[in-house]
């Protein structure tokens, strides 16, 4: 059997603009289009053919903090998922505390708002690889450093947007994940008391999954 030969392509909204104004500076532009992060997609192909597609929001958690803002506060509110994504990620006890390697530095923390494997390149890893390398996947592309990374296990539509029915796709997805280093988020937060997802004997999962990675 011949020997399959992929290709990547990494494209994030830093590298166009809606809108450019030639008074501003680079710098101005960039941020008068995405001021605390970026929208990211990467593509992997084979043979001209797009096979893959993992996609979603990057912030610069620096930047958001300095603002006195958070990561739910600069979250796109017509997005329903996002947003439901982000209210889970935003008090996560991962999120919230930095290690002592990430102090002082410059780091970018988000989700993943899909990841999509065209059926006929399925059972090949592309989706683990995707997921287990996302960090340095984007640290040679784009030049950033990811922190904290939050996902939902949840089936997602296809690269057409036709919603994916498949009732064994959520176990499939919590393990896949798991294996590539993704945990529970826990839920600790008053809506969490709240619903009865948390009291002192006993923490329950949001059925949001994050990983966090070394500086």
């Amino acid at each position: 059997m011949e020997r399959e030969i992929y290709s990547l392509k990494v494209h994030s909204t830093r590298m166009e603009y809606d809108s450019f104004q030639l008074e501003l500076t680079p710098q101005e532009n960039e941020e008068a289009n995405d001021y605390y992060g970026m929208n990211f997609n990467v593509t992997m192909w084979c043979r001209g053919a797009q096979c893959a597609k993992l996609w979603g929001k990057l912030y610069d958690e620096n930047l958001v903090y300095r603002s006195a803002m958070d990561i739910l506060n600069v979250a796109d509110p017509m997005g329903r998922g996002e947003v439901a994504l982000a209210e889970a990620f935003n008090d996560c006890p991962e999120l919230c505390s930095k290690t002592a390697e990430w102090m002082d530095k410059q780091g970018f923390s988000g989700y993943i708002q899909g990841v999509f494997v065209e059926p006929e390149y399925r059972r090949r890893g592309i989706a683990s690889y995707l997921l287990t390398h996302l960090d340095q996947i984007l640290a040679h592309t784009l030049h950033i450093a990811i922190r904290a990374v939050g996902v939902s296990p949840m089936p997602f539509a296809d690269l057409d947007g036709e919603i994916v029915e498949d009732a064994d796709a959520l176990a499939r997805n919590r393990q896949m994940l798991e294996k590539c280093g993704y945990h529970e988020i826990l839920d600790q937060s008053l809506q969490g008391m709240m619903y009865g997802n948390y009291d002192e004997e006993e923490t329950s999962g949001t059925g949001y999954f994050v990983r966090v990675y070394s500086a």
